[in-house]
């Protein structure tokens, strides 16, 4: 038998790393060195910091080999902790951290920014071009003695016999086509589809998204159905020639019948929105019609009732009439309405029943702000009643309408009036003066009138 010794070597590895150093410091002041009236000097040491480096940055060297980076620029020696956070970027782009412990570390083309100095010390951020490496091991395993095994144990490969060889023949089966299980699935997922298509069918009615459904579920299923047809009823299996033609010819078949039918379902569908759309339109006419012939023949009516001089039923009329009117039937409406009120207040105005005609003049003038007869009219209820201050409003808006019987009363009732305001000193020539003592109007020939008084006009109601 044979034997074998191995032993095990482990070989140092370095694992190189170079990258950008981030991190703070913080430093405590040198007295020695410093000196107050000109510089400090001051011992930094980094408190902590992060590595950002990427996957082609890292080198495997042997121990024997050296790896020398950076060593050409040591502006600033600072020795970063011994243990940091490397944040490490693939070359897939993708990025990992880790926390390692590095050894001969070196730390080079330093930035110091955001200095914050105390009175001893001082605290910053640190940035910079940092190198080192990982140490690990490797362990292999070298075989070191191999010794053959003795004749005896060889083992030996029985005899060989020649064996006679016997040809046997069977008839051959009958060819029966096989269901797979690509067939199988295909048949599975078809059938699932067409379940789904015809319930969406009963749910939403007739519409090319279920159809397309059916389709498909029929192009899964014709596998399916052509193998159990003919391996059940005929008892033969379709050659490959007469299934490509039965796989294409039945599908558009059948796509040619669901274009067919959906086309026709549409035109249909078209036809009987059309036919909907015409017989509404037609009774929409009709109800438009009636509407216009209820108005016009209440309208009628109230303007008869009202000619014959009855008032309330030619208002009961209007009201009736105004049931059937539309936006564009409003002016008609007021227009009438507008006769009837002011006949019906002219009639309160003479009989001196001055809170019913202001009644119907509000109405008047809420369909009509600006018609300057009701507003006059309305007035002369106002006065009646003692509200001259509500008359002379609507007086002044008759007078801006050109109203000149409505100007006359305006002056009747909110006559122009006088009022002392003052004193003034008038000299001779005409001028006034403000001086009241000795040389007053000396250069206008003299004060003719030391207290001349001053009015100014005015109305109650303005």
């Amino acid at each position: 038998m044979a034997t074998h010794k191995y032993n095990i070597e482990h070989i140092e590895k370095r694992t190189y790393l170079k990258g950008r150093f981030k991190g703070k410091y913080s430093g405590s002041i040198d007295t020695f060195k410093s000196d107050a009236k000109t510089e400090h000097y001051y011992d930094l040491v980094i408190t902590e910091g992060e590595i950002f480096t990427t996957q082609d940055s890292i080198k495997t060297w042997p121990n024997e080999t050296g790896f020398r980076e950076f060593e050409n620029s040591t502006t600033l020696q600072l020795k970063p902790p011994g243990e940091l956070k490397v944040s490490l970027r693939y070359l897939d782009d993708t990025e990992r951290y880790f926390k390692i412990s590095m050894n001969e570390l070196k730390l080079v083309n330093c930035i110091l920014s955001k200095q914050v100095y105390t009175k001893d010390e001082v605290l910053g951020y640190i940035e910079g071009d940092v190198s080192g490496y990982i140490l690990h091991q490797e362990s292999v395993i070298n075989e070191i003695e191999s010794t053959p095994p003795h004749q005896s144990e060889i083992p030996t490969e029985p005899p060989i016999t020649k064996a006679k060889k016997i040809i046997t023949t069977t008839p051959p089966k009958k060819k029966h086509s096989r269901l797979t299980p690509a067939i199988l699935l295909r048949g599975s997922l078809g059938l699932l589809i067409l379940i789904v298509s015809i319930l969406q069918l009963l749910r939403s009615g007739i519409h090319w998204l279920p159809l397309a459904l059916c389709f498909i579920a029929f192009c899964m299923l014709l596998p399916f159905a052509l193998h159990s047809l003919f391996s059940s009823v005929f008892k033969h299996a379709l050659s490959n020639r007469w299934k490509r033609i039965l796989y294409v010819l039945l599908p558009l078949i059948l796509l040619a019948v669901l274009v067919i039918y959906y086309t026709s379902y549409v035109l249909k569908k078209e036809w009987i929105a059309t036919n909907e759309s015409l017989e509404q339109k037609k009774e929409k006419e009709i109800a438009q019609q009636k509407r216009l012939d209820s108005l016009h023949y209440y309208l009628g009516e109230s303007k008869k009732l009202y000619e014959v001089d009855s008032i309330q039923a030619a208002l009961a009329m209007l009201q009736k009439a105004q049931g059937f009117a539309e936006t564009q039937d409003i002016s008609k409406i007021n227009a009438h309405a507008n006769t009837i009120d002011s006949s019906v207040a002219k009639r309160f105005l003479s009989k001196k029943n001055y809170e019913q005609a202001l009644n119907f003049y509000n109405k008047l003038i809420q369909r009509e702000a600006n018609q300057a007869i009701y507003l006059y009219d309305r007035a002369l209820c106002y006065i009646k009643t003692g509200d001259r201050k509500a008359a002379v409003a609507d007086l002044k808006i008759a007078i801006t309408q050109g109203n000149k019987v409505a100007e006359k009363l305006y002056n009747k009732i909110n006559p122009e009036k006088k009022r002392l305001i003052g004193y003034i000193t008038r000299c001779c020539d005409g001028t006034e003066s403000s001086a009241k003592g000795r040389g007053a109007c000396s250069h206008h020939g003299g004060v003719c009138d030391w207290n001349e008084p001053v009015y100014e006009t005015y109305r109650e109601f303005d």
